[in-house]
């Protein structure tokens, strides 16, 4: 059976990688076939709500919420990736370094007036927001710049932003030019659940069953990725990912729950926060959003559709 898997470049994806070398989805009699997506995040689940393929892992953003309360068949099927309190954050606010060397930045207070490069409509907003909000600021009190992410590292280079909310890869590479963190992701967030595993029709409908042996597979491969940076893994990951070993052992690998649960708890807080500034509709409740019948163990009990 044929899977068409969209993926985004960000580290992330590292437990599909591993389970596709390790041969985890060919035993679950699957031929799953990767296609980068290169577009926004809203874009990218565009394409998996008109069938282009069958299963993204993304980012969560807002529109995602509202496109589900809305009738679209896109549900939130297992954990891509979370920001652990008691690990490393793979997300952070990073300053730019003569910035970070002036003695300015103090604290979200000290924040106000400067040019921030992040999406305000992800959890980067929502990572963002909640440490100014700490400060007595919104995202009203800073200048916002979205910077395409390739671009990022450059930008910091030439001072053209003051900092930036960027996430793995990029950001081992933007501190190794010198640039400090401000503050990390999971010590204001704390269990956000910032990216998962997103079906669309095809499996949450058609072809159930392949939805729930693609699941089993990309779990096995979460356990093998947890196992951490490891010989075999960093092979796997260097070839998949264009990543040189320097590059990995860098990096903070994002935190992942071993059976690919998803964090909701987190999820309803992202919601509210979003309708606060009048971007999402209305809340939704976990069983609206979130499909956890394809998780290996799952009952089959089908979540209100």
């Amino acid at each position: 059976m044929t899977i068409e898997l969209g993926v985004r470049p960000f580290l992330y994806n590292a437990p599909v990688y591993i389970a596709l070398e390790e041969g985890y989805f060919a035993e679950e009699g699957l031929d799953v076939r990767v296609k980068m997506v290169g577009a926004h995040a809203a874009q990218s689940m565009l394409m998996v709500e008109r069938g282009d393929i069958d299963v993204l892992t993304g980012g969560i953003f807002l529109g995602l919420f509202n496109a589900i309360n809305e009738g679209s068949d896109v549900r939130l099927v297992a954990d891509v990736a979370h920001f652990a309190p008691e690990a490393c954050s793979p997300w952070a606010l990073v300053a730019e370094k003569e910035l970070a060397a002036s003695g300015r930045l103090t604290g979200p207070a000290s924040l106000r007036g400067l040019r921030i490069d992040m999406n305000p409509n992800i959890s980067e907003g929502f990572f963002v927001d909640t440490y100014l909000r700490s400060g007595g600021l919104t995202l009203a009190d800073i200048e916002i710049a979205e910077v395409p992410l390739a671009a990022r590292q450059e930008a910091m280079n030439r001072a053209s932003i003051d900092m930036t909310a960027i996430s793995e890869p990029w950001l081992n590479r933007i501190l190794a030019d010198g640039h400090v963190v401000h503050v990390n992701a999971n010590e204001v967030v704390p269990d956000l659940q910032f990216a998962a595993l997103i079906f669309g029709r095809s499996l949450l409908e058609d072809r159930r069953e392949v939805g729930r042996r693609f699941v089993a597979g990309y779990v096995r491969g979460i356990r093998r990725y947890r196992e951490g940076k490891t010989a075999r893994n960093m092979e796997i990951l260097r070839t998949a990912m264009q990543l040189t070993d320097e590059e990995l052992e860098r990096a903070c690998w994002p935190a992942v729950n071993e059976d690919g649960s998803i964090e909701t708890g987190t999820l309803g807080d992202f919601q509210r926060w979003g309708a606060e500034r009048g971007l999402v509709d209305r809340v939704l409740a976990p069983e609206e959003y979130y499909d956890a019948s394809f998780l290996p163990g799952a009952a089959e009990a089908s979540v209100a559709r």
